[in-house]
């Protein structure tokens, strides 16, 4: 009983293939491994067999081991896969060891073969049920070597074209940056100058559409270059300067006996 329920709680976690060869991969991980997934026997034609994944040991102290792995998550696959388990051998004969990996529990001990190890898969880690033990493996030949090697061409190229994506996913990034805040900005701008149009109508009295817009520009261009958009002073004290000569003027040619012109009224 306790076995079923070990299945159908392995059968409910819905492992995934790709989650179990990650953990491999944590597993036998650089720099004293070097791991690759779907590894056949040879290339081309001479393909008879593939190991899900094969790490090797590249440092002295590992013995330069070869490990092979099977990666069953359901339990149907792996009953399959005990009806022939030696049609893994034209590539189990390279290594040193082979191991079933899949989720905890999944199956029984002793339904795998006594010359493959077993791991559980639980909680994105691996867990050693049974060690795998030591085969008499045969030498390299130079088609599993190719294999091997195609393999790890296409790793190098995968962290390439990663590369690659990611700092083109990074510039894009920074890009669209840019063009928000550049549209940040001119609504900005934009905004200001609604706000500045508006309070010159204000002052005008008049809208846009019925200015001299040319007379306009060059007026505030004249007040601009004599400074009088920064201060009132100076206009105040020309006008006061003409008024007093003006009623000056007015006070000797009137003394003298000169008609002088009535003033004139502005009309608001």
């Amino acid at each position: 009983m306790s076995d079923l329920l070990d299945l159908q709680e392995a059968k409910a976690a819905k492992v995934r293939s790709s989650d179990v060869k990650a953990a491999i991969a944590a597993m036998h991980a650089p720099p004293s491994h070097q791991t690759f997934f779907e590894v056949s026997n040879a290339t081309g034609y001479g393909i008879k067999s593939y190991a899900d994944a094969i790490s090797m040991g590249v440092w002295p102290s590992t013995g330069n081991e070869i490990h092979g792995f099977e990666v069953k998550v359901s339990r149907s696959d792996f009953l399959n896969e005990m009806k022939n388990p030696e049609k893994a051998m034209p590539i189990m004969q390279y290594c040193h060891r082979w191991s079933l990996v899949c989720p905890a529990s999944m199956v029984k001990l002793d339904e795998v073969p006594a010359t493959w190890g077993v791991y559980w898969y639980k909680g994105g880690a691996l867990k050693k049920a049974r060690q795998a033990p030591l085969l008499e493996a045969k030498p390299l030949t130079a088609a599993f070597v190719a294999a091997l090697v195609r393999r790890a061409g296409e790793a190098d190229f995968a962290v390439v074209n990663k590369a690659v994506n990611d700092a083109r996913a990074k510039w894009e990034e920074g890009k669209q940056r840019e063009i928000e805040s550049e549209v940040r900005r001119r609504v900005g701008s934009r905004d200001a100058a609604t706000d500045l149009l508006e309070a010159m109508e204000a002052e005008y009295g008049r809208k846009l559409n019925e200015w001299d817009l040319q007379s306009l520009c060059k007026a505030v261009a004249v007040a601009a270059r004599l400074g009088l958009h920064e201060s009132w002073s100076s206009p105040v004290a020309v006008l006061s300067t003409i008024e007093d000569a003006a009623s000056r003027m007015r006070e000797v040619l009137s003394g003298v006996g000169i008609d002088l012109p009535k003033s004139k009224r502005r009309s608001a």
